[in-house]
């Protein structure tokens, strides 16, 4: 049966549909409240933006699955994204810029942990941290010590020294009985109020410091603490105009047909605390399905949320808020703001998604234009039937009409016709 004569067959329940290439691999997985609607815009006359057209060049069969809610189509879409990999959906990967901040409260000396992954082992988790793990680790160190060590304190002989970091001020040394319990968990509580943006103190500390320092001419040292109050400044920057405490996520997305960035925007305790941005390369025909498959895939159940998400574009937002009740057992709203301040955080969101796409495009246009677009111009210039597969460069240099070396690099491509063409690379450089 052909794809005219399968369509005419699709029901209107809501449910997931997957399209296949002509070797059986799966290339797009997509859901809808209406599967007859969605699947028939694909194949509508109206035209298209470049991916979709992309995929389904390459589409040569697809098939429907019901579902009983639209939610169970958003759940079922996700997991088979993450079963099949479809190049045209939008494929989360594990972030490696950013980490987050574990303390376990419950021992008897909490210690500082960066960890790429949550767990949920009633630790506390403070992040994602956004810039260099190594320096937000010596800014916490030099402010309030703490240990960093796998000893048990118990167990340790009479006669143990400490290292090295009780010595230049990095540890307060439990280890050898220099710091209560009690008087450790305090420290404890003064960190966990530092990430959650009380930063006061830490000033206080650290411009202290950096006086004592320049005092004693210690200028270098005296830098290093000015550094650390920039970086604490950028960890607890308050959004302009905010007049409350209050916490937020928000998502942004900026697409140009081809290519779509979204922003993440994490709002604790009035501060921005992450901005960072995800390539969404996305077959969905608008771009508020786009943003609806990433919320569903980002937010997992382990990433943290605010109990409320802000977003740029009107979402499936009541198919979103029960997912997400489900995912983190309490109520979660999507919200696209029209006014007020959740808009203008709405706005910066979106602005830097919109910069990341003008860069990113920047990058692959100049890209293209160096390698498939210099082989595509080469053709109409030569006036050549099919693109070159086959580049020999030659030269030959002398010294004074002797010792005369000659050399050939060659460059080769495997495919002939033009969509598989998109991969012509060096293959073999020879000399």
């Amino acid at each position: 049966m052909d794809v005219k004569q399968k369509l005419k067959l699709v029901p209107d329940n809501p449910g997931v549909y997957i399209y296949y290439d002509s070797q059986g691999n799966v290339l797009y997985v997509g859901k809808a409240k209406n599967l007859k609607k969605r699947v028939h815009q694909y194949f509508s006359p109206n035209v298209k933006q470049e991916k979709v057209a992309a995929m389904l060049s390459h589409m040569a069969d697809f098939r429907y699955i019901i579902t009983p809610t639209e939610a169970d189509a958003l759940s079922l879409e996700n997991n088979l994204i993450k079963e099949y990999m479809p190049p045209y959906n939008i494929l989360l990967k594990d972030d490696k810029e950013h980490c987050y901040i574990r303390i376990n409260v419950k021992a008897d000396f909490p210690k500082l942990a960066f960890v790429r992954k949550l767990a949920n082992d009633k630790a506390k988790y403070f992040g994602p941290i956004s810039g260099s793990i190594r320096e937000m680790s010596e800014l916490l160190s030099t402010v309030y010590p703490s240990i960093n060590c796998n000893y048990n304190f118990e167990k340790l002989p009479k006669n143990f020294r400490p290292c090295l970091n009780y010595f230049i001020g990095r540890c307060p040394a439990p280890c050898v009985g220099a710091v209560t319990k009690t008087e450790y968990k305090e420290t404890i509580k003064k960190i966990i109020a530092l990430l959650n943006g009380e930063d006061g103190e830490a000033k206080k500390i650290l411009t202290a410091k950096m006086t004592e320092a320049a005092e004693k001419e210690q200028y270098e040292q005296a830098l290093q603490y000015k550094n650390q109050i920039a970086i604490l400044n950028r960890f607890c920057a308050r959004i302009t105009e905010m007049t409350k405490q209050v916490d937020y996520d928000v998502f942004s997305i900026c697409g140009n047909g081809e290519n779509a960035i979204v922003n993440v925007m994490t709002i604790r305790q009035g501060r921005t605390v992450l901005s960072e941005n995800h390539s969404a390369v996305d077959a969905g025909l608008d771009e508020a399905q786009t943003l609806t498959s990433f919320l569903a895939a980002y937010c997992d159940g382990q990433t943290p949320l605010s109990k409320e998400i802000l977003v740029n574009l009107p979402v499936d937002d009541e198919i979103l808020e029960q997912i997400f009740t489900e995912r983190y057992k309490r109520k979660i709203s999507v919200t696209c703001p029209q006014k007020g301040i959740k808009k203008q955080l709405v706005n910066m969101s979106y602005e830097n998604a919109k910069e990341k796409l003008e860069k990113s495009q920047s990058q692959l246009d100049k890209k293209y234009n160096t390698t498939i677009g210099a082989c595509v111009q080469l053709k109409e210039s030569l006036n050549l039937t099919a693109y070159p597969q086959r580049i020999e460069c030659y030269d030959i240099s002398n010294i004074s009409g002797v010792d005369k070396v000659a050399s050939m690099v060659v460059f080769t491509g495997g495919q002939k016709d033009s969509n598989s063409y998109r991969r012509f690379k060096i293959k073999t450089v020879r000399s």
